[in-house]
């Protein structure tokens, strides 16, 4: 039988450690087959292997009888409590809650961090499943969780997907393998082609400057107008096209075939930047520190194990870095010689160590960058390539093609549950669309479609709706769709929305506010495959379905509430109704504090918020129709305005709702049913209508307690019953 020596001695000084030792312990005795010595053989083995600080707590700290201390699994189980006295149940959940997979984790270093969160969260059957939905829900790739998501949970066991996100990490790896390897050898061909392009050219009369990628530096030269250049390979027009060297040959620009870099007309990328070039590149401010008050545009980038802060220079050609960054990378990264010119904003030379090829990661982005490292910098700089492809920013002006109305929500798909009655209802004719309208509406649909918020459906389905556009005041159409023979069957949410007067307590003390408004809330929503062939409906130009929940469906509203309380809840100083979201604090730095935990969440989540309608750090701001302030609540003035030019109704319908008007304004009309009784008198299906003096004195007094409504104070429950924040 083969020996094993013991674990070396235990570091009692690191007790969280012990989970860990035990665990390499029972290896070490179910190897040895210590496990079938007797018992006080076991302990003194365990002992032994722990080292010397064992024996004392062994002897006088455990509280063990004599008869215990000769038992394996007594004598463990009191190590166990020693180690681990109690177990914060709360709090270890909390951090279990926070972890997300990291830029420098790999799918496998993330799930044993899972794993090892979980180990106190006292889930019991429901481990497994916890752990995978935090695994799935923060990824880092986000294709693949979305992926994961749209698939059926009950067949997702915790080993699937873990399985499934490793195989997609190979592949990613494997590809930018692929990628790395076919530039590099592109690179080497391309310029032997280019030195025999030179050649040629000189043989033929003609001396041609050196050229380089295109847009990526300024001109050194200009050829003459009457040059007849290659397109593909820059040197002198050939007479058939199998001459050109370039041809079968990759761009290291793009990428792409059949070119050189020099000559390439796509958009350039930092993989353009060649080391062999003499032309002068602008860098930007690299010498000067900054203060606090000039307020750069800074990014945190994982390289390696290390994290470098760079400022974000969207005039910069290249991504640079200073000696004092380069020499805390870990690994670190041997520099390439290089004799391209780096010049600053005062055209001064920088003096350039080398270059390396860097793989950088921001949250979920990841991209290869060439970094040159400049000696006296103190600043390290991203270039304008760097930043686009690592989503930090973007030129509007180069967007192409649809841009997608919104994200789609971290989370699982939302469900629509049916009745056990339900009986499928199909429309089979569309509703005609007005003729002026037919052309937006066609438009209206393609948006969508691009933006994967629908999808066209050709096979037959159970469901289908008819659609309803709707003419909205900017002149564009809304698509809505009739559900009504649908909600008749769909099982309603077990989610209470939250009222006002939860607003107002939860608000009470603040005098600074922000509000966001979430971009087409429920549209941010995945929905299941099978419940989205529900939603299908039929239109002039074929049928949809949607692949978000859509406005209309009963459920959707307790489904949206549940999905952003369940994501802000736990912070204070917020407040959510559906889609609009009020952020507040005692203080401007309390409220700041709150917002940027905020929208921290709502970024992880990939909450899509309608900047137009966001409203931040202000003394008062709109909310559910009402005004919100330091002082309390207020109504909306529009809303006075409108109710102090109320007109006397002419029938029962206009009298519903203008009672409806003050309904809503009730608890700032002192006595509101009394005031409004001789109108409610009209209301009676026996009364005939008549609009007699009684009715407008009541409508007056209405009026004027509107006007002149007093402003609500927030209740403050800790106030009330007498105790200190």
């Amino acid at each position: 039988m083969a020996r094993f020596n013991p674990p070396a001695p235990f570091d009692f000084s690191s007790p969280d450690q012990w989970p860990a030792r035990k665990l390499r312990f029972t290896r070490f005795r179910a190897a040895t087959k210590l496990s079938s010595d007797p018992g006080e053989t076991q302990v003194a083995t365990l002992l032994y292997a722990l080292g010397p600080n064992a024996d004392s707590l062994f002897e006088y700290q455990l509280g063990l009888s004599e008869d215990d201390k000769k038992k394996y699994d007594e004598v463990v189980s009191a190590f166990d409590t020693y180690f681990r006295p109690s177990t914060n149940v709360v709090h270890e959940r909390a951090k279990f809650e926070q972890l997300v997979q990291q830029p420098s984790q790999t799918v496998e270093e993330f799930v044993r961090a899972l794993y090892k969160a979980a180990e106190y969260c006292e889930f019991a059957g429901t481990k497994d499943e916890r752990i995978r939905d935090r695994f799935v829900a923060h990824m880092l790739d986000k294709r693949v969780s979305r992926e994961l998501q749209m698939k059926d949970t009950s067949e997702q066991t915790l080993a699937k997907v873990v399985a499934f996100a490793r195989h997609a990490e190979a592949v990613q790896q494997q590809v930018a393998a692929q990628s790395r390897s076919g530039l590099a050898a592109a690179s080497s061909i391309s310029d032997d082609d280019a030195s025999a392009s030179a050649v040629q050219s000189h043989r033929g009369g003609r001396s041609m400057p050196k050229s380089r990628p295109h847009g990526s530096y300024k001109s050194a030269a200009t050829p003459p107008a009457t040059e007849s250049k290659c397109p593909n390979c820059g040197g002198s027009h050939h007479s058939q096209r199998d001459q050109c060297p370039a041809r079968g040959q990759y761009c290291k620009a793009c990428g792409k075939r059949n070119h050189f870099a020099r000559v390439c007309r796509s958009k350039p990328s930092t993989s353009a930047v060649t080391n062999d070039s003499p032309d002068s590149l602008f860098v930007g401010h690299t010498m000067c520190a900054q203060s606090v008050s000039d307020s750069p545009w800074l990014a945190d980038l994982a390289i390696g194990k290390s994290v470098v802060q760079f400022k974000l220079d969207t005039g910069a050609d290249v991504s640079t870095m200073s000696v004092q960054s380069y020499n805390t990378l870990q690994p670190k990264p041997s520099l390439s010689a290089t004799s391209a010119q780096l010049r600053g904003a005062n055209d001064q030379t920088m003096q350039v160590l080398g270059v390396f090829e860097a793989q950088c990661s921001f949250q979920s982005q990841s991209t290869t960058i060439p970094i040159f490292v400049l000696d006296g910098a103190s600043t390290s700089l991203l270039s304008r390539s760097a930043c686009t492809a690592l989503g930090l920013v973007q030129r509007l002006a180069e967007v192409q093609g649809p841009v997608p109305l919104v994200q789609c929500m971290v989370g699982p798909a939302a469900q629509i549950h049916l009745t056990s009655d339900a009986t499928p209802y199909h429309c089979l004719t569309a509703r005609r669309v007005p003729h002026h309208l037919y052309s937006k509406v066609r438009e209206e649909l393609h948006c969508m479609e691009d933006g994967d918020i629908i999808a066209r459906v050709d096979e037959p389905t159970d469901w289908c709706s008819p659609m309803v556009p709707v003419l909205k005041p900017n002149g564009k159409v809304r698509i809505c769709v009739d559900l009504k023979r649908l909600n008749a069957s769909v099982k309603r949410e077990t989610f209470q929305l939250p009222t006002l007067e939860d607003a107002l307590s939860s608000l009470a003390g603040a005098t600074v506010f922000t509000t966001l408004d979430t971009a087409n809330g429920f549209w941010q929503v995945p929905l299941s495959p099978d419940s989205a062939r529900l939603t299908t409906f039929i239109t002039p130009f074929g049928r949809f379905y949607f692949k978000r929940l859509p406005f209309g469906i009963t459920s959707a509203p307790e489904i949206f509430q549940k999905r952003l309380t369940n994501l802000l809840d736990q912070l204070p100083g917020v407040f959510v109704y559906m889609d609009d979201i009020i952020v507040s604090g005692r203080t401007r730095e309390e409220h700041d504090r709150n917002l940027a935990a905020v929208l921290d969440i709502l970024q992880k989540a990939n909450v899509t918020l309608n900047m137009t309608k966001c409203h931040k750090r202000q003394a008062e701001v709109k909310f559910l129709g009402h005004i919100f302030s330091a002082k309390g609540l207020h109504p909306d003035p529009a809303r006075v305005s409108s109710v102090a030019n109320l007109k006397p109704p002419k029938n029962v319908t206009e009298l519903k709702r203008i009672l409806g008007m003050f309904a809503f304004m009730s608890r700032f009309i002192p006595n509101l049913s009394e005031v409004s009784a001789p109108l409610r008198l009209l209301l009676g299906h026996d009364t005939a209508w008549e609009w007699s003096a009684t009715q407008q004195q009541a409508l007056d007094k209405l009026k004027q307690l509107a006007t002149n409504a007093p402003c609500l104070t927030f209740f403050d429950p800790i106030k009330r019953h007498g105790h200190q924040r």
